[in-house]
């Protein structure tokens, strides 16, 4: 949660930046600053994620699982129902 509201922080402050920038009646600085923003973005995700491509094909090799289910046709499998009686007093 903490991470998160961090985040929206930060989003928040550079929305804040850049609302002096709205006085452009063609809006090319705001532009602008959000495409170096992007650009610079993708660069440090790349940096920090493109070893992960070397260990996927790893990670989506796991062993197939021997788990099916429920059965219906099993009554001991099926959940416990609940009664109500109601007694004439």
């Amino acid at each position: 949660m903490s991470i998160n509201l961090a985040m929206s922080a930060i989003s928040s402050a550079i929305g804040q930046g850049l609302t002096a920038l709205s006085n452009d009646p063609l809006l090319v600085w705001n532009y602008g600053v959000v495409a170096v923003l992007a650009f610079f973005g993708g660069i440090f995700f790349w940096i920090c994620f493109h070893n992960l491509d070397k260990d996927e094909d790893s990670w989506n090799s796991i062993a197939k699982s021997e788990y099916t289910g429920k059965s219906a046709a099993d009554p001991s499998t099926s959940e416990p129902t609940v009664e109500i009686v109601k007694e004439k007093i």
